[in-house]
């Protein structure tokens, strides 16, 4: 059931979450290998949502423009015994398909059997040549520099994290705003 009427949730399409709404997004190829790239969304476990997410969704990737793709979920807030930043699920690296790119996350040792709602970022690391993927406006152009406004640098909507290389536990207060080398990645969660 939505939340409001007049927009599309992301339970309306099967979601357990989203990084942001994919009819507001555009086709770009700023995405750089080696770096993560992290987009927030917010879990709410609802009766008809799995208890741990096990897929992240990434529309509309190009074929052949990147090597393989990891993903995963790292957690914003406490998460148990995990402290912010802790990479909490992760998938293998896997060769993005043209359309809906799926990947399958498992969960790591420490990460709590139901995922509690709250803050999450969803983390992508591209290996390879750069690629495209579908993703809002550039957050560091003047026309969107709302985009994480109200938020601390360690709570960032879009950012990439400091650290670069393979897909892992970052520091949250070292995350950078993206810039003309990074994008609002679009991503759905379920």
């Amino acid at each position: 059931m939505a939340y409001n009427a007049g927009v599309t949730e992301c339970f309306d399409v099967g979601l357990g979450a989203w990084t942001l709404d994919p009819a507001a997004c555009i086709i770009s190829g700023s995405f750089v290998a080696t770096t993560q790239y992290l987009a927030s969304f917010y879990w709410r476990p609802e009766f008809d949502v799995a208890p741990f997410p096990t897929q992240i969704l990434l529309p509309n990737v190009v074929v052949g423009s990147w090597t393989l793709v990891q993903t995963g979920i790292i957690c914003q807030d406490q998460c148990g015994q995990n402290a912010p930043g802790t990479l909490l699920a992760s998938c293998v690296a896997v060769l993005p398909t043209a359309g809906l790119t799926s990947t399958t996350i498992v969960p790591v040792a420490t990460a709590p059997a139901v995922l509690p709602g709250g803050r999450y970022w969803v983390a992508l690391v591209v290996t390879g040549t750069t690629g495209t993927a579908l993703a809002a406006s550039n957050p560091g152009t003047s026309g969107s520099l709302g985009i994480n406004m109200g938020t601390d640098v360690a709570h960032s909507r879009f950012g990439i994290a400091a650290t670069t290389g393979a897909l892992g536990n970052i520091v949250p207060a070292s995350i950078v705003s993206t810039t003309s080398a990074g994008l609002c990645l679009c991503a759905g969660v379920r």
